[in-house]
């Protein structure tokens, strides 16, 4: 609609912005709200004051602007917000929503394939197909489906990984035909990321590829134990990474943000997960953080815990 007015918050050099926020609005005779970057606190005052009708941002974004104070702030312009570049928690998606009375379209895609592969339809006055936690069914011109490690498809509710295949996928890694011969395969670009998909035909993300643990031979994605910990009422943040051990190869840790004012004990959060996840999926380490380390878009840097734990 002509009348959308789309705010910029994610950083110009991420692909995200380039083609979601400036030129997506611009084909439509939209415009676009130029900001310095993101910041929290001064977030739902930019929204209210140049009427913003939607934004893009992250997960993490997310879940940091559910805390801020917004109650005395007209966001009535707000229609709905786009999130993507990682996994949105349940809770989170249905906190936002139910905090701002605005509905998240959440999509997926990679800079190698510009930017957007699927989306969950968005929600209109007399219908609503999302499916919360799904990223969606593939948008005109694009082809996805779920393959095994050998190349194989998968049938619906099978974990495997996601290929995504379309105009709009880039035509190669320039002059590293190492990376290529990984990631393009018969026409297909091999994302390194695990999901399924439901009988409808709606795509679910599972994790990353290279995020998964090991536990003894047994598979673990950090997701399904980020899930669970966002769904405690004192958890503002979360992410969890394998650890070395000795005994069983890899361990989870979780890193926790606490929201303002709460207090929890390590030991209340393992008892929450043995309450919802199977044995072998709890945490064996809880650490209590006030930061994570993100990367400028605001997706946070597990490769950096990692390096920490080992060092």
């Amino acid at each position: 609609e002509e009348h959308y007015r789309f705010m910029l918050i994610l950083p110009l050099f991420h692909v995200n912005a380039q083609i979601v926020t400036v030129m997506a609005p611009f084909t439509i005779g939209a415009s676009c709200i130029l900001t310095p970057g993101f910041s929290a606190q001064t977030h739902w005052e930019t929204v209210a004051k140049y009427k913003a009708s939607t934004f893009s941002a992250v997960p993490t974004i997310l879940s940091i602007l559910i805390k801020m104070p917004h109650e005395n702030l007209d966001l009535s312009s707000l229609e709905f917000v786009i999130c993507g570049a990682a996994p949105l928690p349940v809770n989170v998606f249905r906190e936002f929503e139910e905090t701002f009375k605005c509905r998240i379209v959440e999509g997926y895609g990679l800079t190698e394939g510009t930017c957007a592969s699927s989306v969950n339809p968005i929600p209109t006055d007399t219908e609503d197909r999302r499916k919360v936690g799904s990223i969606g069914i593939p948008l005109p011109g694009n082809e996805m489906k779920i393959v095994d490690s050998d190349g194989n498809d998968l049938p619906p509710n099978s974990k495997g990984e996601i290929l995504v295949k379309g105009d709009n996928v880039m035509k190669e890694y320039f002059k590293n035909p190492e990376a290529n011969a990984q990631t393009l395969k018969d026409g297909w670009l091999y994302t390194g990321d695990i999901g399924h998909i439901d009988e409808d035909g709606f795509f679910y993300i599972t994790d990353r590829k290279k995020d998964m643990i090991i536990r003894g031979g047994e598979n673990i994605y950090p997701r399904e134990i980020e899930e669970v910990l966002y769904s405690h009422p004192a958890v503002s943040l979360a992410t969890v990474i394998g650890v070395r051990d000795k005994i069983y190869g890899e361990l989870p840790k979780a890193f926790i943000i606490l929201k303002e004012g709460k207090s929890v004990t390590p030991e209340e959060i393992l008892k929450f997960c043995k309450e919802n996840l199977a044995d072998f999926k709890i945490p064996k380490y809880v650490e209590f953080r006030d930061d994570l380390p993100k990367t400028p878009t605001g997706k946070i840097m597990k490769q950096v815990l990692r390096d920490e734990e080992k060092a």
